[in-house]
């Protein structure tokens, strides 16, 4: 398929490991602090389809409450929320039907799909954090943006002594 042989509109398709991008805060209930930063920094907007695949600890707490309209996976095991996301966007269908994909990890495990789509003629980007993203993303000139929720978290010293 030539570069610009993709029929998409002007929609994203976001790859979001959640479990991924909480990474040490991902046992604390953080999770929709976490897809509400994500989705902030993907700059997503209404009509993008999300698919969000993690623990299902952390997907309990997104799942009533998602700030987004969510495709939620709940998986478990090595690799199981990468392997869920890669398996409902084969580069065929992201090229077809995206404009733009937005991968919610840093995992190298998505470089390939990345890579492929790219050069279907659709816009990439990461969303990972600093500590958690693969060279093979920046090797590769994708742009990443940092993701953190640890600001989100800051307990104000006056507030917690007032308490």
């Amino acid at each position: 398929m030539s570069k610009r042989q993709h029929h998409a509109t002007n929609r994203t398709l976001h790859l979001v490991d959640l479990e991924n991008l909480l990474g040490d805060r991902r046992k604390e209930e953080v999770a929709l602090d976490g897809l509400r930063r994500y989705l902030a920094l993907a700059r997503w907007e209404e009509g993008d389809q999300v698919l969000v695949a993690a623990h299902p600890e952390i997907i309990r707490q997104v799942g009533f409450a998602s700030p987004a309209p969510c495709s939620l996976h709940a998986t478990a095991g090595d690799d199981a929320a990468d392997l869920m996301l890669l398996a409902h966007a084969p580069a065929e269908l992201v090229i077809r039907r995206y404009s733009r994909l937005v991968v919610g990890s840093g995992d190298g495990i998505f470089v390939d799909r990345a890579v492929a789509a790219r050069a279907g003629g659709v816009g990439v980007a990461v969303v990972a954090r600093a500590d958690g993203c693969s060279t093979r993303f920046r090797r590769r000139a994708f742009p990443v943006l940092d993701f953190s929720i640890d600001d989100l978290l800051a307990v104000d010293p006056v507030l917690e002594l007032a308490a």
